[in-house]
């Protein structure tokens, strides 16, 4: 019995860890649904396009940059802080690489970046295990300690 206590008291905890206001809340769902809303479209715009035969199949590839550019634009619309600004121009960036590599530009391909990929995000965990854990920007252990001894 106590074990299940324990459980519902962690999903509560990391269920509210996010929003310390209503304001928050509004700003993440509208985030949310923003960004899938744009997803959906760019989906559905690339599909028409290949079924029309304006673009190749390998068009198709092309709407994935699109929603990252189109979810880190949401995410500069509606919350400018400057870890938001970093998280969007991770985006970008991330956006950029996928149009080089699927448009196979420069000579870079997937089979020849993949490492540098692989050693971008290595060095983006580190960093935010680091500098935003450490500094508890998102809930931490300063605020989850007395959330916990509340209980």
């Amino acid at each position: 019995m106590r074990i299940q206590v324990h459980s519902l008291r962690r999903h509560h905890h990391y269920a509210r860890r996010w929003f310390h206001d209503a304001e928050d809340y509004r700003r993440y769902r509208l985030r949310k649904h923003l960004g899938l809303g744009g997803a959906l479209v760019a989906v559905g715009v690339a599909w028409l396009l290949q079924a029309w035969g304006v673009i190749g199949a390998e068009g198709l590839w092309l709407a994935v940059p699109a929603i990252l550019a189109w979810s880190g634009l949401v995410r500069l619309a509606l919350d400018r802080t400057a870890l938001s600004v970093v998280r969007a121009l991770i985006r970008f960036a991330l956006a950029a690489y996928l149009v080089v590599v699927i448009e196979d530009i420069g000579g870079l391909s997937w089979s020849t970046t993949w490492p540098v990929l692989a050693i971008a995000a290595g060095i983006a965990i580190v960093a935010d295990a680091l500098f935003v854990r450490v500094r508890g920007d998102d809930g931490g252990d300063g605020e989850r300690r007395g959330e916990e001894a509340a209980w």
